[in-house]
């Protein structure tokens, strides 16, 4: 079971009682902290009992009191007092589904459980490794279901990691060597994947000083990749886009001296030896017409 622990002072804090009875809450509710931390987990519940009877509308309250009863494997109760946490709008997303599930699994309600784990499985808060880890799931882990709950948590979880949109410019990542049409060198590029695979960050080093970063990523709400390219100038460039014939190819526009912006455009080509030809063009009149830029080839570092 995953449960949210608070200090007394942010329970109180949303507690609407009259003082007399905000000073018994917070004696019952200290009462309550010190069993738990004892690991009396029935004394904890009496108190938190005590702490509802008062104030019956606080649902932090009703969610520690279900939390308590759960650790003294009074798992009926438990589930009343968390059910009566979410309708007082208790907001604890997925923490509350999960409580639920261990519950009703405790309980041996297979349905129940799996259909409330089914909801903190799209939550982003856990694996299909802290499922299995929880001894409190052990009678519903031979459901066919509950392997594929454990799978949509970690698509939950990690979905740059799984989901093959977050994966298609995949192909960029590395250590290369940047090369000019004519053969020389241009500069040192390396590629990493950050924030659990969600971001491609790039670092470059030219030869003759220039240098610079860029953060690419997908963003699903749009279905494009965006790159955001800063070098030593300080003025950020940012393209969209997305694969078109098998390359990634982003749009954007670049200032320029004097105030002047232009369409610009990357195509990041990758070739049956393993390289990648980087093709960038801009275009003088919004995008009628398309001229080579600059042209780079990156090969990879030995």
């Amino acid at each position: 079971m995953r449960h949210v622990s608070l200090v007394v002072g942010v329970l109180l804090a949303g507690i609407s009682v009259v003082p007399a009875q905000q000073n018994q809450v917070a004696e019952a509710m200290k009462k309550a902290g010190q069993k738990a931390q004892q690991g009396d987990w029935t004394g904890a519940a009496e108190a938190y009992r005590e702490a509802v009877d008062l104030n019956p509308e606080a649902p932090w309250s009703w969610y520690l009191l279900g939390t308590a009863l759960h650790q003294a494997t009074d798992h009926e109760g438990a589930i009343e007092a968390w059910k009566k946490s979410l309708d007082l709008g208790i907001s604890v997303p997925g923490v509350s589904e999960y409580n639920l599930a261990c519950a009703y699994a405790k309980l041996g309600s297979t349905e129940q459980a799996l259909e409330h784990l089914a909801e903190a499985a799209g939550s982003s808060l856990y694996t299909a490794e802290s499922f299995d880890k929880d001894p409190d799931l052990e009678s519903i882990r031979s459901e066919a279901r509950y392997d594929e709950l454990g799978k949509e948590a970690d698509l939950a979880h990690h979905p740059c990691l799984l989901k093959e949109e977050y994966r298609q410019f995949d192909y960029w990542v590395g250590k290369w060597v940047g090369r000019i049409p004519a053969g020389f060198k241009a500069g040192d590029n390396e590629i990493v994947k950050t924030s659990r695979g969600c971001v491609l960050e790039q670092t470059w080093d030219g030869v003759f000083g220039l240098t610079g970063r860029s953060y690419s990523y997908y963003e699903p709400a749009s279905g494009q990749w965006v790159q955001t390219w800063i070098g030593q100038g300080g003025t950020p460039a940012t393209m969209r886009g997305g694969l078109k014939n098998g390359a990634m190819t982003l749009e954007g526009r670049l200032p320029g001296p004097n105030g002047l912006v232009r369409p610009i455009r990357t195509a990041w080509i990758p070739n049956d030896d393993g390289s990648i030809t980087v093709l960038t063009e801009d275009s003088p009149d919004e995008g009628r017409t398309w001229n080579k830029f600059a042209e780079l080839l990156l090969v990879k570092a030995e």
